[in-house]
């Protein structure tokens, strides 16, 4: 977990001082119980999660799902003109709607109705 990295990592450079830093990392990982990753294993599993990703977006591409997206899009950006109000890049979306999409895949959940994954997106608070 990210909080974990940032406590291994801290304790590691006050552990570290002008000493070895792959030492007092394992130190570090050893005192938190935190379970260092090879980086040749975090970069195989990143490059995994982005294919599962990818095809994702290709499903719904093929279901009409980001035909969905892209009304939906069109629909809250033109409401927000109509108030005045700047809205997102249909880029700034569809990268909200994949950071969205990763605990879901990452976790293996089912992921229900598109509808409310993408009012999760437009959500702009």
């Amino acid at each position: 977990m990210q909080s974990d990295a940032r406590a291994v990592v801290t304790l590691a450079r006050k552990l570290a001082g002008n000493g070895d830093a792959i030492a007092a990392l394992h130190r570090a990982a050893s005192e938190k119980r935190a379970t260092l990753t090879p980086h040749d294993t975090v970069m195989a599993r990143a490059g995994d999660a982005a294919k599962r990703l990818d095809a994702y977006i290709d499903g719904l591409r093929a279901r009409g799902a980001m035909k969905e997206f892209t009304k939906a899009y069109r629909r809250h950006r033109l409401a927000a003109m109509e108030r005045g109000e700047g809205f997102m890049t249909f880029k700034i979306a569809e990268a909200r709607l994949r950071k969205a999409l990763i605990p879901l895949l990452v976790g293996g959940r089912t992921i229900g109705p598109t509808q409310s994954l993408f009012a999760q997106v437009f959500d702009q608070r």
